[in-house]
């Protein structure tokens, strides 16, 4: 006895061949009418018998055994399996047989040329097997244990890695892509997670094989307000495992990808489109594979015939006439069907479930005349009063985008006013138009998401200066007589050599004449100047040797950082000034003397604007300005600006620019010759040095307001 255990396909590839070779026996019959070749082989008889624990046997008995068991899939929506026997008639009397227990539902045997196709129809999606015994084929139906079956198969999209022991989810985000798709990130801690992803009812499940969730992740994401087709996504635990559920709404598709250690579910918008059959975004043709062969068949038995096996219904209209002939082999049967419509000129309009089939000037026309009437239908219909409350927009705003004439919303007999007292539109108009005006209405008029933006200024100066310096004289005597004679013991001190001297003992006050060497050391900040000055001796001559030391050293560090932080809304522009505004004087143009102002103030002005991914894009101007020099004209004025285009991930910080200055100064003044002695040149010279840094850097961080943070 030999098995094969069959692999389940879908439902559209086997409905549709089956009543393709059904009809065919009359389009491909041949010219004398004899119908097929006489097969050797036959179909005797079919029967059934049930099981214990719901297993349902069917037996085929053949005319002859054959060698190899008959080709076999099954489809899912509506549960059948099919069964090919090539070379082999159809010798039943009925070509229908009702069961109505258990699994089977009933069998269908159709001939077509040399095949003989047996349809099972089921109750419900079974697994099946198929044996051979002499001239019996046994095919053997098991249900698959569950009292509800899935809406699709499960897509093992990864394996797991063997040797992984545990994986684990490190985070769970949604984001809004450019097209408005709603897009689910996973971060794993590892690469070799095993991810299964099915549809169960409405909402698309992944299941994280043998992987775990931390605490803080196991939540439900409320993802309403980002405009996508995801409402929700729940993660939580389940087993072993971890799941994630996710809620959409609409027409959908999904498509998911994984990068690194990141996967990635993406779950797009189904725009319907009446010129396709098979609705969605993928690129090509997403029915079930067929093969056909036939030589001049009716085209409105053909397009019949892909009507009853696609569950739609069919009108074709009384011009498509003629006859087709084509063999195709493995294509999607929307493929099919586009081919016969290109074949034959044929235009389609897709009514829901029903298809609609006529020549493209029909069905061009048609379409003229069904507007013209939806026009003439329009301009008798009542006119009804209807209030929109506007909550978050203006209502004048509103008024001014439906009033659009590039593009209106109202008919040519409606009007609208605004109340901005109460900020409620009232239109007047016929109720399409009012549809349309609320569907807009609930679109535009939601609350603008508002965005934190904080910049930083850090300002760092860093001073270095040293000076020394000298004053060196020799005093003749005579000049510090105050009445022609001096004191040979008197001695002469002072802290400087400025122009007065003390006299000791005897307690006179006395200017003497220019010092020789005048190179007293600099203050860099202004300050005084440490020095100390004495008389080293006095000469028999009457001459007095007088000698002053000055020296002076500055080290200074200043760190400013402002933060200024402004809340706007998105696409919103926003100003902040802090700091003082100086006044001067200045002339006017009749003479007169009139006071203005200039501003030192630290402040930013920008205009943020929210991408799909969360992304902020921000115009920005940051200034920090300080009052500089007193002038003769006014005040000057320390400006540091930066004014530029950003775009930053949210709560990230960016450096908009900076700018480093680095001064050196090294100076040195000296009396000629004698300035450049060693050891002696120091009383003949003065040194200075003084060097400084500068370094202003900006920086800009940008937050998106959620709840919790506009309620701290």
């Amino acid at each position: 006895m030999i098995k094969h255990q069959h692999m389940k396909f879908g439902w559209l590839g086997v409905v549709f061949a089956t009543t393709l070779w059904a009809l065919s026996v009359n389009a491909a019959a041949d010219p004398q009418g004899e119908g097929t070749t006489a097969n050797a082989n036959m179909v005797e008889s079919i029967d059934y018998s049930t099981l214990p624990g719901g297993k349902v046997v069917v037996k085929v008995t053949l005319k002859q055994e054959q060698s190899q068991p008959p080709a076999a899939f099954t489809t899912n929506a509506p549960p059948r399996v099919a069964l090919d026997f090539l070379n082999v008639g159809n010798g039943l009397a009925k070509n229908t047989i009702h069961v109505g227990d258990g699994l089977l539902r009933s069998m269908n045997a159709v001939q077509a040329n040399n095949r003989t196709r047996i349809v099972l129809n089921l109750n419900k999606p079974a697994t099946y097997t198929t044996s051979m015994e002499g001239r019996n084929v046994l095919v053997t139906l098991q249900g698959t244990g569950t009292a509800g079956v899935s809406d699709s198969a499960v897509t093992h999209f990864n394996q797991a890695v063997a040797g992984i022991q545990k994986n684990s989810l490190k985070n769970v985000d949604f984001q809004r892509g450019k097209n408005g798709e709603g897009r689910v990130i996973v971060d794993l801690e590892e690469l070799g997670a095993g991810i299964d992803i099915r549809q169960q009812g409405k909402n698309l499940v992944v299941e994280f094989l043998n992987t775990a969730l931390p605490g803080q992740l196991e939540r439900r994401l409320n993802v309403t307000n980002f405009a996508t087709p995801v409402l929700t996504v729940d993660t939580f635990k389940q087993g072993q495992n971890t799941r994630m559920v996710i809620e959409p709404k609409g027409d959908w598709e999904h498509s998911a990808y994984q990068s690194e250690r990141r996967f990635v579910v993406e779950v797009k918008p189904i725009v319907f489109d009446p010129s396709k059959v098979v609705q969605g975004s993928k690129a090509g043709f997403g029915g079930e594979k067929l093969s056909l062969d036939f030589n001049g068949i009716d085209v409105k038995s053909l397009l019949r015939i892909i009507g009853d096996f696609t569950g739609k219904n069919v009108v074709v209209s009384d011009a498509v006439q003629g006859t087709i002939t084509l063999r195709l082999k493995d294509v999607p049967w929307d493929q099919a069907l586009d081919i016969i419509m290109k074949q034959k000129g044929l235009g389609m309009d897709n009514l829901g479930n029903t298809l609609v089939f006529a020549p493209k000037d029909e069905i061009a026309n048609r379409r003229k005349q069904d507007q013209e009437q939806e026009n003439q239908i329009d301009d008798i219909k009542p006119l009804i009063t209807q209030s929109f409350e506007v909550k978050y927009q203006k209502a004048a705003d509103i008024k001014t985008l439906i009033s659009d004439p590039k593009q209106p919303l109202l008919s040519k007999r409606g009007s609208v006013v605004v109340d901005t007292t109460t900020n409620t539109m009232f239109v007047k108009d016929i109720d399409t138009s009012l549809t349309k005006i609320q569907e807009i209405l609930n679109k535009v008029d939601i609350s603008a998401r508002q965005v934190l933006i904080e910049a930083r200024i850090v300002n760092a100066d860093e001073s270095f200066s040293r000076s020394l310096g000298a004053k060196f004289g020799v005093v003749k005597g005579d000049a510090l007589k105050p009445s022609g004679s001096l004191n040979p013991t008197s001695i002469a001190t002072s802290g400087n050599l400025g122009n007065n001297y003390s006299i000791f003992n005897d307690s006179k006050t006395i200017t003497p004449n220019d010092l020789n060497v005048n190179l007293p050391a600099k203050s860099a900040t202004g300050a005084a100047v440490a020095n100390i000055a004495f008389t080293l001796f006095r000469l028999p001559a009457g001459f007095l040797l007088n000698l002053e030391l000055s020296a002076a050293e500055a080290d200074g560090k200043t760190k400013i950082i402002s933060s200024p932080r402004v809340i706007t809304a998105n696409q919103t522009q926003a100003s902040f000034d802090f700091g003082e505004e100086i006044p001067y004087n200045s002339a006017t143009s009749s003479g007169a003397t009139s006071v203005s102002f200039k501003k030192a103030t630290l402040g930013i002005m920008v205009t943020p604007q929210i991408t799909p991914d969360d992304k902020i894009g921000m115009d920005i101007e940051v200034t920090n300005d300080s009052r500089g020099k007193d002038t003769t004209a006014g005040p000057a004025i320390n400006t540091n600006k930066v004014k530029t285009k950003v775009l930053v991930d949210n709560g990230e910080t960016a450096v908009l620019g900076g700018f480093y200055k680095e001064t050196k100064k090294d100076s040195n003044e000296r009396v000629p010759f004698f300035g450049s002695l060693p050891i002696i040149g120091l009383f003949f010279r003065s040194n200075a040095v003084d060097n400084s840094k500068q370094e202003i850097l900006f920086f800009i961080t940008p937050k998106i307001m959620s709840d919790s943070m506009q309620l701290n």
